[in-house]
């Protein structure tokens, strides 16, 4: 029978106790019946007749085998039993059969939508050995020597890539583009005698990778909204801006005279770089629990182990890493980083607006004339017109007057304004000012603190209001970008349904085909352990679910020795040693695209006759200990 164990995964499974006379009443007549049928079919098959095969990738797109566009040889190895051992060893090279894309639906797939044959693969391998003694073993992926599977086998330099993007089709371009999964290291191994059968496997670095555009629509709504800032802020600069007008309202307030116009020297300069917050905080880390999304392109990682929050290659058979709690993970992940960006944006932006400097210097000059002193001097003078005394010219000369103009320094109306601190100092009070000011020559008692009061009153109007730049950056941030984005990560067209309902991730698979009643190893049975299927459904347009099985391998240690019979091996003479596949059939039972299909399966060393007569004396003696033993030593594999 198969006994089916994994060498991180458990133990094989312990033969059930016997509890009751009758039971060992009927396995006593099972194996006396063995006995007495042994010798006369001893002579039917003695030759151990083996089957292997390793193969890195395999699958169906849409109903269709892979190889129709992406063949990839597999290594296989057979033994009649009586040849030497047969071992294939096949580095991967994958043979894509021309560049012209398939068209499957309303989609055309190229090869390198499945395969992204631009990356390195590395040292990968496919691996088979068939011996005579009935033994085999298959391996594929990261293969070491002698098909040895695990960090200790050969390494790729670098991850390979398996590009699912375009197989999602277009219905979901909006919810996730770029999708692909990369593996740095992944192997299959298949080992099997004429009595027992076992699969192992290995991953490392699997990452599953695509980028939203709703995440990317994050980043420019962020920058758009930190742009209309930027312009609101120099609205509020230069002479004629809200800054500069109250001002200029200030100062005609304390006294008319104080006009700031024309002749005016006015300078309001607000220093601001609203977007290099936003770009710096964009280009932080994000996520976390197994989850790295980068914000400025969308594009998410997923650490598939640290999200399972176990070891890859200890898992249970048939394990689907995309498990609902991983995808709630995910998504939770992804929604409560959006939520922390959006709290910290808006903080920073909040902090930033505070520490903006503005720097006011307006400088006022007007000199007024002012009416000369007129006056008149009068003296004596002579006939000649000199100069007189008064009292020679009383009796000799002639009094003359004449009208004299002084004039007046002109008297000066100034004011000088000087703020140099931050939107915040203003604000508060507290920012460096200075403020003079005189009216015809006289000088006016001007208060700094009511200057700053002018200034703050628009600042907190048209900076921090509800109103205002920041509250138009609040209400952009928490409405229309958590929206947009909670739309492309949550319903069944977006992440959750893709990553829920479209895109399977499988790990560990043990697939094979039981016969016989389960008295050893049946003959032309193939077991196949799969390191990873990965499928997607509705690929290629709605025609069907698309499956690829990364790193498989597959033993059947009993096969039909001889000729004629169903799955022949080939004669001895078939095999074509390590450079070929041994040569003869496939056996019966071979793995195609869903699983394991049986074939004409026939028994080894006992004939059909002799086994019905056992599984008679079993019903009749002991049917309910052949039942459980069965299902305790052979526990159900889903496919």
């Amino acid at each position: 029978m198969f006994t089916h164990h994994h060498r991180r995964a458990g133990q094989r499974p312990h033969a059930p106790r016997l509890l009751t006379p009758a039971a060992m009443l009927g396995t006593a007549a099972m194996v006396g019946a063995l006995l007495i049928a042994a010798p006369a079919t001893a002579n039917a098959a003695t030759d151990h007749g083996s089957w292997a095969q390793g193969q890195f990738l395999s699958g169906s797109l849409a109903g269709m085998s892979l190889d129709s566009f992406a063949s990839l040889t597999p290594a296989t190895a057979r033994n009649s039993g009586r040849q030497s051992t047969q071992e294939v060893v096949d580095p991967l090279s994958v043979s894509l059969l021309g560049s012209a894309p398939l068209t499957v639906g309303s989609t055309r797939v190229s090869p390198d939508a499945i395969v992204d044959t631009a990356t390195k693969g590395g040292v990968l391998s496919q691996y088979a050995m068939a011996a005579p003694d009935g033994s085999a073993l298959g391996a594929s992926g990261t293969v070491g020597s002698g098909g040895a599977i695990g960090p200790n086998a050969s390494h790729p330099a670098g991850a390979m890539t398996l590009s699912l993007d375009r197989l999602l089709g277009d219905r979901y371009a909006a919810a996730v583009t770029d999708l692909a999964l990369r593996l740095q290291a992944v192997a299959a191994q298949a080992t099997g005698s004429p009595s027992t059968v076992a699969g192992d496997y290995y991953l490392d670095g699997l990452t599953l990778t695509f980028t939203s555009p709703a995440i990317a629509k994050v980043a420019s709504l962020a920058t758009a909204a930190a742009s209309a800032a930027d312009a609101k802020l120099d609205a509020l600069g230069g002479k004629d801006g809200r800054l500069g007008i109250a001002l200029k309202g200030f100062l005609l307030a304390a006294n008319p005279a104080l006009d700031l116009g024309a002749n005016a020297d006015v300078s309001v300069v607000i220093t601001h770089d609203l977007r290099a917050v936003v770009t710096s905080l964009l280009g932080k880390s994000w996520g976390g629990s197994g989850v790295s999304i980068d914000l400025k392109t969308g594009k998410v990682a997923l650490d598939l182990e640290t999200l399972i929050g176990g070891d890859l290659n200890n898992l249970p058979v048939n394990t689907e890493l995309l498990s609902p709690a991983v995808v709630s993970r995910v998504i939770s992940t992804i929604t409560g980083q959006l939520d922390e960006f959006t709290r910290q944006l808006t903080t920073r932006l909040d902090q930033s607006l505070r520490s903006v400097r503005l720097d006011v210097d307006a400088d006022l000059k007007l000199l007024t004339e002012q009416a000369p002193v007129i006056g008149k001097i009068c003296q004596y003078e002579d006939s000649n017109g000199n100069i007189l005394g008064e009292l020679v010219g009383k009796l000799l000369g002639t009094l003359v007057c004449t009208t004299t103009s002084t004039a007046l320094p002109k008297l000066e109306t100034s004011a000088s304004v000087d703020v140099h601190g931050t939107l915040g100092q203003v604000l508060d009070g507290i920012s460096p000012a200075t403020v003079t000011a005189k009216v015809l020559g006289v000088p006016l008692t001007m208060s700094s603190a009511k200057l700053l009061s002018a200034l703050g009153g628009v600042l907190g109007d048209r900076v921090f209001g509800t109103s205002g730049i920041l509250g138009g950056i609040t209400a952009a941030l928490d409405g229309p970008l958590l929206a947009q984005a909670n739309t492309g990560l949550l319903g069944s067209v977006g992440l959750t349904g893709i990553l829920s309902d479209i895109l399977s991730l499988r790990v560990n698979l043990q697939e094979t085909t039981l016969g016989g009643g389960g008295l050893g190893v049946a003959t032309n049975t193939v077991f196949t352990q799969t390191a990873l299927r990965v499928a997607v459904a509705r690929g290629a347009g709605d025609s069907g679910l698309t499956t690829l099985n990364v790193a498989a391998a597959s033993v059947a240690p009993v096969v039909t020795a001889g000729s004629g019979g169903p799955g022949t091996p080939g004669d001895p003479d078939g095999g074509s040693g390590a450079g070929g596949d041994g040569g003869g059939n496939t056996p019966a039972g071979d793995i195609g695209d869903g699983g394991v299909h049986t074939g004409n399966l026939a028994f080894t060393g006992v004939s059909l006759a002799i086994i019905v007569g056992v599984l008679i004396a079993l019903l009749t003696l002991g049917a309910w200990l052949a039942r459980e033993g069965h299902r305790r030593n052979h526990p159900t594999l889903e496919p």
